[in-house]
């Protein structure tokens, strides 16, 4: 693992997919004009802050 990576390399890739697969499926929705599509939209937005968030808070070594 990477020290500067909060996480294994694989568990970020997929995290960073099933985000952008939930971003591009809601925006696919609203194109549609699928009320579902803010939903959508919303929960990847809501996972991105979330994920975000996270990796923020990791601790990524011992303070200097």
């Amino acid at each position: 693992m990477d020290d500067r990576m909060p996480w294994p390399f694989r568990t970020a890739v997929l995290a960073l997919t099933l985000v952008l697969a939930v971003w591009v499926v809601g925006f696919a929705l609203l194109w549609a004009g699928s009320p579902l599509g803010g939903l959508a939209a919303g929960i990847g937005a809501w996972l991105t802050v979330g994920l975000v968030a996270t990796a923020w808070r990791t601790p990524q070594g011992p303070a200097s």
